[in-house]
């Protein structure tokens, strides 16, 4: 109970009235609580069985199906002992009313006590009861569960498992598709060592759409209006005119016939394919390099000691590769670090306002090596040879330049991922 008080002033003299609130219990603490009874009593009729030990066991003595009697083990099996966060880990294996069922039968005709089996089905009812609750659904409930657990290697699993359904489930809504979107960057000081010159290629590999569409977005590119009145300079990275100069014709696919540039207002470059095949004879990879001069030093010519790279997931893909090829040094010794959200970057002034929604997953900043070689991957075709041949242009020696990678399998539609210096 949560007690409240007021105080009133009567005549001048003052009243304290207590009132008395029912409180209501936050999800972790209800679903640890129920959870940990389901498990010690589910536990209690396994263990009055006699030589279950593993799951084929119990699937050989009480006669059920390897399903029912792995997921009876897996939420028997937790440590702890009523209140016991492992319990809540494995929430989401609580089998079914009809397969509790059979198990709790199977434990009667097994000898099991009468009082051991009842004890189960107060507790399941319990459970049922916390997921109405909370949740409402076994589906929604066993999201919830998973983000009070820790993360493990069983989550870990599940989860890829929901981004890849997910995956398949937007490519249908919006008609499009693609094997791989990519974004690097290669960063260096400026000759006279006051800024950083940024050169980027984006783009997409097997990008193709599902049904008919209008037009299809391949490159988007933009410069703030307070940027365009600064210092900062963008400039085409091609070597041909082909797409206004950014599209690296050299690595796309052959022909270009639904492809068109078009520059908007407010400084918006777009590149689109229009009216695109459908399916594999559409089937696209297109690349686009930009290079920005006389970028401001995080920390050095502003208050800003952060530098991130954000690469959005507009369009349904298999895989996302977020790379930056750093000069040596150039970051003061600090080590990038990964992180993927839904929402709008809340620093930019000109998007809509929205909430940052951290996803949970083990996301991670790999270090490949030194180089454009350590780039080859087969998500992104003949990569260090577009590395190469954007450096050569630029008349950039990176050989020895760090190379720190983010690959995210299946990233949630619509998130951004992000990868992220904290400079000194």
């Amino acid at each position: 109970m949560v007690l409240r008080y007021h105080v009133m002033y009567m005549d001048e003299q003052p009243r304290i009235s207590i009132q008395t609130e029912p409180e209501r219990a936050r999800f972790d603490v209800d679903a640890s609580r129920v959870l940990g009874a389901l498990r010690t009593s589910i536990a209690n009729v396994i263990a009055t069985a006699g030589g279950v030990r593993k799951p084929a066991d119990l699937q050989k003595s009480f006669k059920l199906d390897w399903t029912l009697s792995w997921q009876l083990f897996q939420v028997a099996g937790t440590r702890g002992g009523g209140n016991d966060g492992g319990a809540v880990a494995r929430g989401a294996n609580v089998p079914s009313r009809t397969s509790l069922k059979k198990f709790l039968e199977a434990a009667r005709s097994h000898g099991i006590e009468a009082a051991k089996v009842e004890r189960v089905w107060a507790d399941y009812e319990q459970f049922e009861r916390l997921v109405d609750v909370h949740a409402g659904d076994r589906t929604s409930f066993n999201s919830m569960v998973s983000a009070v657990a820790s993360i493990d290697e069983e989550w870990i699993a599940t989860n890829a498992q929901h981004l890849r359904n997910a995956y398949r489930a937007m490519s249908h809504v919006t008609g499009i598709q693609a094997k791989a979107k990519m974004s690097c960057g290669i960063l260096q000081t400026t000759p006279d060592a006051t800024g950083w010159d940024i050169a980027t290629i984006v783009g997409y590999v097997g990008l193709r759409t599902l049904r008919a569409v209008k037009t299809v977005q391949v490159f988007r590119n933009r410069l703030v209006p307070k940027q365009i009145r600064g210092r900062i300079r963008r400039e085409p990275l091609a070597l041909t005119s082909a797409g206004n100069g950014f599209l690296l014709e050299a690595f796309a696919s052959k022909p270009l016939n639904h492809f068109k540039m078009s520059e908007l207002d407010a400084g918006w470059l777009v590149g689109e394919l229009d009216r695109p095949e459908i399916g594999n004879l559409g089937a696209t990879t297109m690349h686009f390099g930009t290079v920005y001069r006389d970028y401001p030093v995080p920390g050095l010519n502003n208050d800003d000691h952060i530098y991130t790279t954000d690469v959005s997931v507009d369009k349904p893909v298999e895989v996302l590769i977020n790379d930056m090829i750093v000069q040596p040094g150039i970051m003061k010794e600090a080590k990038p670090s990964a992180e993927m959200f839904l929402g709008h970057n809340k620093s930019d002034s000109a998007a809509l306002p929205g909430d940052l929604i951290a996803m949970l997953g083990d996301h991670k900043v790999d270090f490949l090596g030194l180089g454009p070689d350590v780039l080859a991957t087969p998500d992104v075709p003949q990569y260090p040879e577009m590395v190469h041949t954007a450096a050569a242009k630029l008349g950039w020696d990176i050989s020895q330049y760090e190379v720190w990678r983010i690959r995210t399998e299946f990233p949630a539609y619509l998130s951004t991922v992000r990868m992220k210096w904290e400079l000194p």
